[in-house]
């Protein structure tokens, strides 16, 4: 499993020079690399072999972050992690670790591996996951496995990572998008029941990989509702 890097960067607003008449736009920020911490791969955490992490996300209510892995339950059951991050504006320290949970299919039993299948129940292939304000829940993405029928999906979680619900995609997301190419990215809007969710790659309609643009999804929370979809065209390599 690849070797999880935490970073931090601080962000440093400038000063805008004085105007007598119009206010000149915000000045924008600069990033300042303040430190790295790596643990090594293969390492055991709390029972577990820790890595893969793909997604990271901070509860300011409780003072914890969030963390996925995107192990597909090969070399543990799909999980997530809990930690403390201390840092200053010089200095990252070495992540805390304070928890791991299996994430459970909707059935409460854990995703199994790849190469045991379990009827009725999809290949995990997590990415990023978010809390949800105000709940003590969070929500994660898969990319599935379209080689064994299963496509992305979004789910709500309990910290200890027992299930919510399996909130419905649009049935788009089964036909457009390519293997291993789907749910990298989630965002929510602050105040409101909406989730964005990027793609990592073109759909095949859009044209071929390295060449075509990527759709992103705003979707309502609840009812897995499309509400708007926006296509952006990548840099180049």
């Amino acid at each position: 499993m690849r070797r999880a890097r935490w970073l931090a960067a601080l962000a440093v607003a400038a000063c805008a020079a004085c105007a007598p008449l119009t206010p000149p736009p915000a000045a924008t920020g600069a990033l300042r690399l303040i430190g790295t911490a790596a643990i090594p791969p293969g390492t055991e955490v709390l029972g577990s072999a820790f890595g893969g992490i793909s997604g990271i996300d901070y509860d300011a209510r409780h003072g914890r972050w969030l963390l996925i892995s995107d192990d597909r339950s090969v070399h543990a059951p799909a999980r997530i992690y809990t930690a403390h991050l201390r840092y200053s504006a010089t200095h990252l320290a070495p992540p805390e670790l304070t928890g791991v949970h299996t994430l459970l299919h909707a059935s409460g039993r854990p995703f199994a591996p790849p190469r045991q299948p379990v009827p009725g129940m999809d290949v995990p292939d997590p990415e990023s996951a978010r809390w949800l304000p105000g709940t003590g829940h969070f929500l994660w993405t898969s990319e599935g496995d379209f080689a064994r029928g299963f496509g992305p999906q979004l789910r709500e979680s309990r910290a200890d990572g027992t299930p919510v619900r399996d909130i419905p995609l649009p049935p788009s997301f089964m036909h457009g998008p390519r293997g291993n190419g789907t749910l990298e990215g989630l965002a929510l809007v602050p105040g409101t029941r909406t989730a964005w969710l990027a793609m990592e790659r073109p759909w095949r309609q859009d044209g071929p990989p390295a060449a075509a643009p990527v759709r992103i999804t705003a979707i309502d929370v609840d009812s897995g509702r499309p509400l708007r979809q926006i296509a952006y065209q990548p840099d180049t390599p």
